[in-house]
């Protein structure tokens, strides 16, 4: 376009020297017919020039306002651009928002489900743990029969199992159980101060056995008395039971009944635990 420009104006130019050439030619030399031939000349390029002038000045503001438009079309399509890109990041950034939303939804639901399960195994442990019977909080209650199984060994160390029924039948503290151990033995101590005796008796049964070669030794030591604190109760008094005192031998299918007397703190509740298997009876 600017060669196009370029050339208007040089023709311009040269519409303008010609013209003054002919102009000072027919001042002073023209006459006649030559002189109408340089009147048609002048004309021509008189009307050249002015057509030159024009194209010189029209085509420079079309070019101008195609110029505009295209800026225009060009800025349009950028800002047309520009929208759609926003357009894609703003729905980019709407979704990542809302799966980041919907993610973070899915682990709060997650984590309060993993913290209710949590919560509701613990609930759930805590009832097995408080129904489980024979333990210090739930102990086998008094006067029922209980079966239970035993590990044992024979004389190679074999292991088996053995099966037994335990119920206590009845129990006596203080005084009238001191005064029934005075009765079996007149040399049975007075429990020591702040302490009394408990007389228990109960009622051993030998059900089954992997093993009926073997026969089962059982006495008082395979018991022990545990206090509400968790203390388990010694001390240097002794006591020769009442008969049937718990001391026997027996086979598979014999049952025996024996007394067995302990000391325990005055007033203070406690539990009977038999030592084979750390299950509790309650003897009250």
């Amino acid at each position: 376009m600017s060669v196009l420009f370029f050339f208007i104006g040089t023709l311009a130019l040269m519409g303008v020297v010609v013209t003054a050439f002919v102009l000072i030619v027919k001042t002073f030399f023209m006459q006649g017919r030559v002189q109408r031939f340089w009147k048609i000349l002048f004309g021509l390029f008189l009307a050249s020039f002015v057509i030159c002038l024009i194209l010189s000045v029209v085509l420079p503001l079309n070019y101008e306002v195609s110029g505009v438009r295209n800026d225009d079309s060009n800025y349009n399509e950028e800002v047309s651009d520009t929208k759609d890109i926003n357009d894609e990041s703003y729905n980019a950034d709407t979704s990542s928002e809302t799966t980041s939303k919907e993610t973070t939804s899915k682990e709060t639901t997650s984590k309060e489900t993993t913290s209710k399960g949590t919560v509701d195994e613990e609930m759930a442990e805590k009832e097995t743990s408080d129904r489980e019977i024979g333990t210090r909080k739930n102990p086998y209650p008094f006067n029922t029969p209980v079966e239970m199984s035993i590990i044992r060994y024979d004389n190679d160390f074999n292991e088996f199992t053995s099966s037994l029924e335990i119920t206590i039948l009845s129990s006596e503290r203080g005084e009238s159980a001191y005064q029934k151990l005075m009765k079996a033995n007149p040399f049975n101590e007075a429990a020591p101060k702040g302490y009394e005796w408990v007389l228990v008796k109960m009622n051993v049964a030998f059900t089954e056995t992997d093993n009926e070669n073997e026969s089962l030794y059982f006495d008082k030591y395979n018991f022990e008395l545990v206090s509400e604190s968790g203390d388990i109760y010694s001390g240097n008094a002794y006591a020769v039971d009442p008969e049937p005192s718990l001391n026997f031998e027996m086979y598979v299918g014999n049952e025996k009944a024996g007394y067995a007397a302990y000391l325990v703190k005055e007033g203070e509740n406690a539990l009977l635990r038999y030592n084979d298997n750390d299950n509790f009876f309650a003897i009250e």
